[in-house]
């Protein structure tokens, strides 16, 4: 699965075949729902209200944040697949979508889509059996 990251706003370009996902739990001011053609909104993806709001309040603290939300994704994950797969389905993209997550924070470097980025493309990879 190919996955990119952009800024929502500044008019992101969407390549060809790509899937836009909007992955922040609120929707970005001025940015028109229709702005994007083929955007959805993974709400469901983007981190709980008490961990977006207490990393608000501390940026600085990106390491704690992202263990934090690759906790929240790991106790979502089976809804997460699932979402995937109805992707897949739905785009007709057979077993490899290219993704385009789109964020709204100020920071490209510090957001939850580069932690979900990440997540992503572990699911991707084989797990050792225990």
């Amino acid at each position: 699965m190919k996955i990119r990251v952009a800024r929502i706003y500044g008019s992101p370009t969407v390549e060809k075949g790509e899937i836009p996902l909007l992955v922040d739990r609120l929707w970005p001011r001025g940015i028109r729902k229709e702005a994007i053609p083929g955007l959805r909104w993974m709400k469901d993806w983007a981190p709980s209200p008490s961990l977006r709001q207490w990393f608000h309040a501390h940026p600085d603290e990106f390491g704690i944040f992202r263990e934090r939300y690759r906790a929240e994704l790991e106790e979502g994950r089976s809804r997460i697949e699932e979402d995937l797969r109805l992707l897949r389905e739905k785009e007709d993209t057979a077993s490899h979508p290219r993704l385009l997550l789109l964020y709204g924070a100020k920071d490209p470097e510090h957001n939850n889509a580069i932690v979900l980025r990440d997540y992503l493309a572990s699911l991707e990879r084989p797990r050792p059996i225990p």
